[in-house]
């Protein structure tokens, strides 16, 4: 596939379009840059100028994606390894991660697992548990939270 040829100014303005409609990580718009023939050089040089104009903040973006996650009945562990693999920093993820609300990611927890729990026909024999408990780490819960709350019910 033939990359797209366009002029520095043209490709910054597209990529100020493309970070102000959703946040956006430094990993998402090297990605999206890919897509165009633009040297390592121009590549840089459209980044710093998107940190420097805050269309780009990791932090943000971290805190953000935390946030839309957690709603959408994700568990830390899988939070932390998409940010991963977008190469945000350790720390950022760390403080990110902090944030969450531990009763609301709790509630949800719960609340997906019970859901889980129904659409198995319960917990009694060990291959539904292990069904629930598979599910549950595919979503990214911590394998202790999960441990807990089927020895409870």
């Amino acid at each position: 596939m033939e990359k797209k040829k366009l002029a520095i100014g043209t490709l910054l303005d597209k990529m100020q379009r493309y970070c102000a409609y959703q946040e956006r990580c430094i990993y998402d718009v090297r990605k999206k840059l890919s897509a165009y023939d633009v040297s390592q050089q121009d590549e840089e040089w459209i980044i710093d100028m998107l940190i420097d104009d805050k269309f780009i903040d990791e932090e943000r973006f971290t805190r953000c994606y935390v946030r839309s996650k957690v709603a959408s009945y994700w568990g830390i562990i899988r939070i932390e390894n998409e940010l991963k693999l977008r190469k945000i920093p350790r720390d950022i993820i760390e403080r990110g991660i902090d944030e969450i609300n531990e009763e609301d990611y709790r509630e949800r927890f719960e609340k997906l697992a019970d859901e889980k729990i129904k659409s198995t026909g319960g917990i009694d024999s060990l291959k539904q548990k292990a069904r629930v408990y598979n599910y549950l780490a595919s979503r990214g819960y911590e394998s202790s939270m999960i441990m807990d709350f089927l020895s409870v019910k």
